[in-house]
């Protein structure tokens, strides 16, 4: 009987797990895909490095250089269209997360980190179907 109690908690657990990762690697894939559709004379980083972000402790500051370096990957890409790409959104949400390091208000933290994580999310994924809406425009220019 306890091993049944105990198999039951370790699916518990892994179902909880996948539920809490799967949004974050939804959202490592937009930033990913954001850096591809600049194309490679824009990168400012390679798309792969945005995988480093699932280093725990590490990803505290990676998300810092991350946020940086797709801003300037839109800015080289889109010009002024670009406004500030979304730098002012991911340092804020970046600062957040490191917020939530401090325990007498890791709740209040967290929560903000949540609603600016999705918010900057959002500005990445608006800036990608942007991108995608000008990648025809220029094969049919060049042909």
């Amino acid at each position: 009987m306890e091993d049944a109690a105990a198999g039951m908690l370790l699916v518990t657990l892994a179902a909880m797990a996948m539920v809490m990762i799967a949004p974050v690697i939804f959202y490592l894939l937009s930033l990913q895909k954001t850096l591809r559709l600049a194309g490679k004379e824009n990168q400012r980083m390679r798309p792969g490095l945005i995988w480093l972000n699932l280093i725990p402790v590490f990803n505290l500051g990676w998300h810092f250089y991350t946020v940086l370096k797709i801003s300037e990957t839109l800015t080289a890409r889109l010009g002024k269209q670009a406004g500030d790409g979304g730098r002012a959104l991911g340092v804020i949400t970046s600062l957040l997360i490191i917020g939530c390091l401090l325990p007498s208000y890791r709740n209040w933290f967290a929560l903000a980190t949540l609603v600016l994580w999705v918010a900057y999310w959002v500005k990445i994924t608006g800036y990608n179907v942007f991108l995608q809406r000008q990648l025809p425009a220029a094969n049919s220019d060049s042909v």
